[in-house]
């Protein structure tokens, strides 16, 4: 289990506001059965109140995460990234957390299209996940697998040209 110190767990990424984005409309989800499930689920719902929501039980909304669609997840992001950085509301993160976050990435990055506005949001996520790997896996099988996933995950993000912003919104 890792427990975030207290001044990581403060820090503070302006990159992941979206106070200037519009929160996706029901339209911009996923059409698909699931999307529609993500929808229902968290659709309409500023970062703070989707964030709650997922750390009632993370692995039960990943699957919200994994199939709300392109601009769902730009736009939700932040509350993976919260989530990893910071934990469920005070619990620790453990290998279970991680390997949501890594399912999660993992399906927004090679099965899905991942929106190039939150590329370097995506690739300093992965490179913070890159670095806790020790301290959240119990064992080598564990860390070897992690590290290639992540490894995986961070080949198929394609590399961001600098007239790609951070922060705009759609």
């Amino acid at each position: 289990m890792w427990m975030h110190s207290n001044v990581r767990s403060k820090m503070i990424h302006s990159h992941l506001d979206r106070s200037k984005w519009a929160i996706p409309k029901e339209s911009e989800f996923s059409p698909c059965l699931d999307g529609e499930y993500a929808w229902k689920n968290i659709g309409g719902c500023v970062i703070n109140e989707a964030f709650s929501i997922f750390c009632e039980n993370p692995s039960y909304y990943s699957g919200d995460y994994i199939h709300m669609g392109e601009i769902g997840f730009a736009y939700y992001f932040p509350v993976i990234d919260k989530f990893a950085r910071e934990g469920a509301l005070g619990e620790p993160f453990d290998e279970q957390d991680m390997s949501t976050v890594l399912l999660i990435l993992d399906c927004n990055t090679r099965i899905s299209k991942l929106h190039k506005k939150i590329t370097v949001e995506v690739i300093n996520l992965i490179q913070y996940l890159q670095e806790i790997v020790p301290h959240v896996a119990t064992c080598n099988k564990e860390k070897r697998r992690f590290t290639n996933k992540l490894q995986l995950i961070a080949n198929a993000i394609p590399k961001q040209s600098s007239a790609n912003r951070i922060g705009e919104g759609f």
